[in-house]
């Protein structure tokens, strides 16, 4: 049953990774907001890669691992990578100055002012984002499955224990 509740809390999250990854496509987003979304699709997305606390006291959470990684393609797996590098080091834990400084946005600045390739780094991060459509959508049909595949069990042990 834990593990049916891990497999539920991940998929929320990969979904809510496909749904922001569609809205990034948009054109015409604000830059502040499309910074935005960058932002949560990473963190969704990165969350069902770290262990975490369990719904049970000691246990540890249900992550997806490099198995699951197993049905991406090449392209697919290092925007995986890059996305995982951003959450960790750019996100959740801000690693080094530079780090620190990444997601800034700066408005009204001169265009030959060397923040500006701060900005354009981070809208072109936000871009390249929307191709983690692919490999979301892929782990997400993978683990769907798996959730479908331990409900029947669940039901089956249900169902042989009336019988009993």
């Amino acid at each position: 049953m834990v593990a049916l509740v891990d497999m539920v809390s991940m998929l929320a999250d990969l979904n809510h990774a496909i749904q922001l990854c569609v809205l990034l496509q948009e054109s015409n987003l604000d830059d502040h907001v499309r910074v935005a979304l960058y932002e949560s699709v990473v963190m969704a997305y990165g969350r069902c890669f770290q262990s975490g606390r369990g719904l049970l006291k000691g246990q540890g959470r249900r992550r997806l691992g490099e198995e699951d990684l197993a049905c991406l393609t090449e392209e697919e797996r290092a925007v995986h990578d890059r996305a995982i590098v951003d959450r960790n080091h750019h996100l959740a834990h801000r690693v080094g100055t530079h780090g620190q400084h990444v997601f800034v946005y700066v408005t009204g600045i001169d265009p030959g002012d060397s923040h500006l390739s701060i900005i354009t780094a981070v809208q072109t991060r936000a871009e390249a984002l929307t191709e983690l459509l692919g490999p979301a959508g892929k782990l997400h049909d993978q683990l769907e499955a798996e959730r479908q595949a331990e409900m029947s069990r669940l039901m089956d042990l249900l169902v042989d224990d009336r019988l009993d």
